[in-house]
């Protein structure tokens, strides 16, 4: 995630990146800018030829989800007065698992059987936890469960016990709004806005329809994002058959009082069992 402001730690100001670059180098701002959501020591990297400049954690880790920033902020304060963390967290292995188990109940089904689960690979021995500037955190997904998940912790062992709604796209329904759910469908095309701010997937399944929407805030800070989704949009005019897409997407409303769903994350969604930038490259 994108660091676009920080907070100096002594006057509690708030500064942009631009604004940041024009301090002296040797101005005492520069070294007392935290996270104004979660406290992180945060360093300001001037433009090279290549990187325009940006604000990172000191020890060098990505400023993502699974460093207590504004969603988990937010949590906390929600904790205080209801007693409840209202979001739950999934890693990596727990998203694919209920992408493959939405991908068994929509397009592997026979006779109204699903497709016997492959057997569980074996779990790899465990790696040292302690984070170093050069170890990588487990990517980590917010999601908004059907129940409020108490046990739904930022760790290893929890995380993959929130519960989710499973539902084809005929089977959503507005009480659903504010949930994410995993559903699925028939990728059929692409709409961009014409000030090109929002994109929008087209799901079909039996004869049902959802609108799956980008809106700025997610794909301008996952780098590329909306560039492969326009070329999803001219790759599905040529496809002999439309992908099978299965996705966790959060429920809600649109401006006329349609259902539409959000897709907060691309690691959220395949097509045809596969990541978006690696079927882009190489369905036909």
């Amino acid at each position: 995630m994108k660091i676009k402001s920080a907070q100096d730690s002594r006057t509690s100001e708030i500064y942009t990146v631009k604004e940041l670059l024009t301090l002296p180098d040797n101005s005492e701002i520069l070294s007392h800018l935290v996270c104004m959501h979660c406290g992180c020591l945060l360093t300001l990297t001037h433009a090279s030829q290549n990187q325009a400049a940006y604000l990172k954690t000191r020890n060098g880790q990505n400023h993502n989800p699974t460093c207590k920033d504004y969603f988990e902020h937010e949590e906390r304060k929600e904790l205080l007065v209801t007693g409840k963390i209202v979001n739950g967290r999934l890693d990596s292995r727990a998203v694919n698992k209920r992408l493959k188990r939405m991908r068994q109940l929509l397009f592997n089904s026979k006779d109204g059987k699903t497709v016997a689960a492959k057997p569980k690979p074996k779990d790899k021995p465990q790696v040292n936890g302690r984070t170093t500037p050069h170890t990588r955190r487990k990517a980590v997904v917010r999601v908004i469960p059907s129940t409020d998940p108490q046990i739904a912790l930022v760790d290893d062992t929890q995380s993959g016990h929130v519960r989710m709604n499973y539902r084809a796209i005929n089977e959503l329904s507005e009480r659903l709004v504010g949930q994410t759910v995993v559903t699925g469908g028939y990728a059929t095309e692409v709409k961009l806005s014409a000030d090109q701010e929002h994109a929008t997937i087209v799901l079909e399944f039996e004869k049902a329809t959802l609108n799956v929407r980008l809106r700025p805030d997610i794909f301008q800070y996952q780098i590329g994002l909306f560039n492969r989704v326009k070329k999803l949009g001219d790759k599905l005019h040529s496809l002999r058959k439309q992908p099978e897409v299965v996705a966790l997407l959060e429920i809600g409303v649109d401006s006329s009082g349609n259902l539409e769903a959000v897709l907060r994350d691309e690691t959220t969604i395949t097509f045809d069992d596969r990541p978006l930038s690696i079927f882009i490259s190489t369905a036909k």
